[in-house]
């Protein structure tokens, strides 16, 4: 129902500004209210044309509040936002835009309009067109996160009229389900991204993980889009992902997209230096110093970095030549794996100078070897067992003089004592996953625990079993390795390549000890 005309929209529009800021509280007593606030009129009639405005005013029922403007969402986009003020019943939605012609516009006004006592939502949605006729393509879909399984925090879908990431023409948050729907729309081609805009600027920044289609999507095609998130490969490193310690170990930390190809050089010859990531994570560790020839170096200076081959900013660190020290210590849990049974973490820049150690098991002393690994700061110890022999207690007992830093230091006796549970203190995992139509790429599965940290993974097959699991609830993904790497391959949007298909069954599934549980999956 029309309530308003143009010049009666303008005139209680001036109203609202008027009135004083006297604040409206409800009373109190009776039954809770959980009604939202019921519309009563507006002056755009839904599915109106030929509309010429600026405004849009709302009657309700009882007397309501405005929420955060970026709640509201125009579509096509507005290039400066709009303004939503509240008094008494009234409502106003303001722009000072002019609106595009013969252009069908949607206005969703989210969680931004409220009752005053208790805060009930109206979350209303207006559809009008400029022109003589209404826009009627469409085009939906759904988003998934693709590393935890489930709807990705805060997810919107964005249409832009462009270049993917360029000029946004439709915006468009997720439901519960993670679904959305563009309705309404010209017949045209888009460029689509989807992700979790943590800040709420409609902007994919370096932090957030999302989608997008490699090409443009028609609003004419007729399937649903999905849109699986996951991190984005950095193009960009800034000084802010820059930390160091106070012995000269640094490190790049911020996105997952970071591990690969990433190349660190000294400004000079003369400095040396290490650096690589542990375990495939999201930081990638470098240290300066250690030996040229004979020559211990310790005179710290700056480096250069480039990112995937191209030029950088160069960074400059410069680290005092005698500072106190950091002990060298252990780092995570002992693993039940005789291939890396413990990882040691060093202060700085250190020259392994023995690479055995003592381990004690059952009683019994024996050797182990310490090794190298992707990072320069983590040393793995490992034994040459079988896994089965890992029960009971033990230790490990690295000696004075294992490393020499670029201070000349060494570490001091360095001890772990550890017990690994026997087989009744553990639990067994069947896994049925059915047959995949498709058959073309390489597969594997991964086992996670509560925390996301990956406890198994092997290849793909239709049944697998976990023996020797710790009590606990775990999680299953199944990524398609399409490139054969034997990793997961994030969004590299330089490339226009998305991230590699995975399948999420993040349903917990409980393993007890002495228990062996069998699990079909779907």
């Amino acid at each position: 129902m029309k309530f308003f005309n143009l010049r009666n929209s303008i005139v209680i529009g001036s109203a609202l500004f008027a009135v004083g800021c006297a604040q409206v509280r409800g009373l109190n007593g009776g039954a809770k209210d959980v009604t939202p606030p019921k519309l009563l009129a507006q002056s755009i009639d839904s599915f109106a044309t030929n509309v010429a405005t600026n405004t849009l005013v709302l009657n309700f029922d009882e007397f309501v509040q405005a929420g955060a403007a970026n709640e509201v969402i125009i579509s096509p986009a507005l290039k400066q936002p709009a303004t939503l003020i509240c008094n008494k019943r009234l409502a106003m939605l303001s722009w000072n835009d002019t609106l595009k012609a013969n252009t069908t516009y949607t206005i969703e006004l989210g969680n931004a309009i409220s009752d005053i006592t208790e805060g009930n939502k109206a979350s209303l949605n207006f559809v009008f067109s400029t022109g003589s006729t209404l826009d009627s393509a469409s085009i939906n879909g759904a988003v998934y996160d693709a590393q935890k399984g489930g709807v990705p925090e805060k997810a919107v879908v964005i249409l832009y009229s462009d270049s993917l990431l360029g000029e946004v023409a439709y915006a468009k948050k997720v439901n519960d389900k993670g679904e959305f729907v563009f309705n309404y729309l010209p017949k045209a081609n888009f460029h689509i991204a989807a992700f979790s805009d943590l800040n709420e600027n409609r902007i994919w920044d370096e932090n957030e993980v999302g989608d997008f289609m490699e090409q443009p999507i028609s609003t004419e095609q007729i399937y649903p889009l999905n849109l699986r998130f996951s991190p984005k490969k950095v193009d960009k490193i800034t000084e802010e992902m820059f930390k160091t310690d106070s012995v000269g170990s640094g490190f790049i930390v911020g996105a997952h997209g970071m591990i690969e190809k990433i190349k660190l050089s000294a400004t000079t010859v003369s400095v040396p230096f290490r650096y690589g990531s542990l375990n495939n994570s999201d930081t990638l560790f470098f240290a300066l110093g250690g030996r040229e020839g004979l020559t211990l170096i310790n005179n710290f200076e700056g480096v250069t970095y480039s990112f995937n081959e191209q030029p950088a900013d160069t960074l400059s660190v410069f680290v005092a030549k005698s500072p106190k020290m950091k002990k060298f210590k252990f780092s995570g849990s002992v693993q039940q794996n005789p291939k890396e049974l413990a990882l040691v973490k060093s202060p700085s820049y250190a020259i392994l100078k023995r690479s055995s150690c003592e381990i004690t098991l059952h009683g019994i002393q024996g050797s182990a070897t310490i090794v190298e690994t992707d990072s320069p700061l983590h040393y793995a110890i490992q034994l040459e067992a079988n896994a089965s022999e890992f029960t009971g207690k033990g230790s490990i007992r690295i000696l004075p003089g294992a490393w020499e830093t670029a201070y000349g230091t060494t570490n001091d006796t360095l001890q772990l004592n550890f017990e690994f549970p026997s087989a009744e203190k553990l639990g067994n995992l069947e896994l049925s996953i059915p047959v995949l139509e498709d058959k073309s790429f390489k597969k594997f599965v991964e086992l996670r625990n509560e925390k996301g940290t990956v406890v198994r993974k092997v290849d793909y097959s239709e049944t697998l079993v976990f023996t020797g699991i710790q009590p606990g609830k775990y999680t299953v993904r199944l990524v398609h390795d399409v490139n054969r790497n034997g990793q997961w391959d994030i969004a590299d949007l330089q490339q226009k390549i998305r991230c590699e298909p995975v399948n999420v069954f993040s349903k917990p599934i409980e393993v007890r000890a002495n228990w062996s549980v069998k699990v079909a999956l779907n």
